[in-house]
């Protein structure tokens, strides 16, 4: 098969600038893996219908955007805005009466709101988790983590600050799971909270809620940097048991919506452990470049030079690995400042396929992980 008909076969399940991307990546055992494998569905191909060799523009309008719930949930559990239970800590003269107010009052206060799901009660716990690691109170806040997700997944909300009871549920069984069983012991924790930006960031057109919306996204950097750890939580991803073929856990990792997307860029960037959920657990990220180095070296072993996997997770994880040391190499002063030329170039790399519908994002995300004020 030549490069034009693999080109032909891999446009048919991929947007063009995918493919462009996939064709420059790869070499021809990669392209032949992606030609055969499972691509995009045509319902997602549709909002692709605009881009280019050189960009993704999908769009999914607010107007049409739908809150999706957990595949397997039956009932219909959403509320505009959940139940809240309490403010733990820290405690208000009064107490806070919904989630919005609560989440005003923590930010007022300089804190990060830090949310728990009661599943017994239906309803919402929130934390103010202090900036300062060190204080004297941060023992009475649980440690956090970090949700990371594509806006197009269908677990965001332009409307409110809410989400169905099933995917609030599913979202805190998963974090258990990842703070009891596969953190360090020293991090682990039976009730973790988790921030995620459909429930903690303001949404609203007013001028106060724009305002408590940019607030948080200042905030990413202590976010996600503060954070346990990030989990990603991709449709594409959680559909394959972590049992999967190396070859499939890096296609889909490196095919995936949270690879393409600029604002899980940062994420992931800033965080001080990714974890990827699949199937049937979480995996990090530097064990998926292990995965892919031992397959490589047993390929290579019985006579079969396969480079993909590995190619795959090293697009991918290079950027929070790499060119992170360099960003904190500048910060620290172990690279000169006059060498500051070999950050951007990574980084225009790292960004040149992924997407956003707001152009004004790029500067924020931008400035975000070279750590400059905007």
């Amino acid at each position: 098969m030549n490069s034009m008909l693999l080109y032909q076969r891999i446009q048919r399940k991929w947007c063009k600038s995918d493919v462009a991307m996939i064709m420059e990546d790869f070499d021809i055992d990669g392209q032949y893996y992606i030609a055969a494998a499972v691509g995009r569905t045509l319902e997602e191909l549709d909002r692709h219908y605009a881009c280019t060799d050189h960009s993704c523009d999908a769009r999914v309008a607010d107007g049409t955007y739908t809150t999706h719930h957990h595949p397997e949930c039956n009932e219909d559990d959403y509320e505009p805005e959940p139940k809240f239970l309490e403010q733990v800590f820290p405690k208000h003269g009064k107490s806070p009466a919904s989630l919005r107010e609560a989440i005003r009052h923590t930010m007022d206060a300089g804190h990060l709101p830090v949310l728990r799901w009661i599943s017994e009660r239906k309803g919402l716990t929130m934390y103010g988790q202090q900036k300062d690691l060190y204080s004297e109170d941060s023992c009475k806040v649980p440690p956090f983590v970090a949700i990371s997700h594509v806006w197009a997944d269908g677990k965001g909300n332009p409307f409110d600050n809410s989400l169905p009871h099933c995917q609030l549920e599913k979202i805190q069984n998963l974090v258990d799971e990842l703070c009891a069983n596969h953190l360090p012991p020293k991090l682990q924790h039976s009730s973790p909270g988790f921030w995620m930006d459909t429930l903690c960031c303001i949404v609203g057109n007013h001028d106060e809620s724009i305002s408590y919306k940019k607030q948080s996204i200042q905030s990413m950097r202590e976010i996600y940097g503060e954070s346990v750890a990030v989990l990603i939580i991709d449709p594409w991803l959680m559909s394959i048991p972590s049992a999967a073929s190396v070859s499939e856990i890096c296609y889909r990792i490196y095919a995936s919506g949270w690879s393409r997307c600029l604002w899980t860029h940062q994420e992931g960037f800033l965080a001080r452990e990714v974890y990827y959920q699949l199937q049937d657990k979480p995996l990090k990220l530097p064990d998926v470049d292990e995965l892919a180095k031992d397959f490589q070296k047993r390929m290579a072993y019985q006579g079969y030079p396969i480079g993909f996997p590995l190619q795959a997770s090293g697009k991918t994880s290079f950027y929070y690995t790499t060119v992170k040391t360099i960003v904190n190499g500048i910060h620290e002063g172990r690279i000169p400042q006059d060498n500051k030329w070999i950050l951007y170039g990574h980084l225009a790399d790292s960004l040149g396929y992924r997407s956003t519908t707001n152009i004004d994002d790029e500067l924020l995300c931008v400035a975000s992980v070279i750590g400059l004020n905007v």
